[in-house]
């Protein structure tokens, strides 16, 4: 069963509470649904936008999230080369192309950034190599190798909205990589 999501923007008004008591807590459910508020973009003011993620509960999520959340303090420069740091409309994309080939048993990616600010997913398991590119702007990047003797497989897509055969490749992809 794939993580299921929705997406929107909501303006920090919309999302702060109207007193203390009644701030729900982070397993408390609306709509019956788990709503989680993905708190990686630090302070925001109140005419700020912040994107609001809903997802069934899976597993994988908080890890991801705390994986994340240590990439999005990098500094300039962080690696000495020049690097640029990792933004957070990068890790929103990369979270949302997540919830859609992930399943709940699903292993979690490596979560690599790159000099440019964008973040790269790589899965290196019994032989297959997955690795997905999610950059800050332009085309992201499929790479998937079946095993050691297999022909890989590349494709470049749009991490904004990945077309449906992406989408599904990176599925099977994921599926295949072995689990502890």
């Amino acid at each position: 069963m794939r993580a299921g999501w929705r997406y929107k923007w909501l303006s920090e008004r919309d999302w702060r509470p109207a007193s203390r008591s009644t701030t729900l807590g982070d397993e408390d459910t609306l709509s019956g649904s788990l709503v989680r508020r993905i708190s990686l973009f630090g302070e925001t003011e109140a005419s700020t936008t912040v994107p609001v993620v809903e997802v069934e509960d899976a597993v994988w999520v908080d890890t991801f999230i705390d994986r994340c959340s240590r990439l999005l303090q990098l500094p300039d420069n962080w690696d000495s080369y020049g690097g640029e740091p990792v933004s957070s409309a990068v890790v929103l994309r990369a979270l949302l192309l997540l919830t859609e080939v992930m399943t709940e048993d699903s292993p979690l990616p490596a979560v690599i950034p790159s000099s440019d600010g964008g973040v790269q997913l790589e899965w290196h398991r019994g032989g297959v190599e997955v690795e997905v590119y999610v950059p800050p702007s332009g085309k992201g990047y499929l790479y998937w190798q079946e095993s050691e003797t297999a022909e890989p497989l590349e494709r470049e897509f749009s991490p904004e909205l990945p077309s449906a055969e992406v989408t599904s490749l990176i599925t099977k992809a994921v599926a295949q990589i072995p689990r502890l």
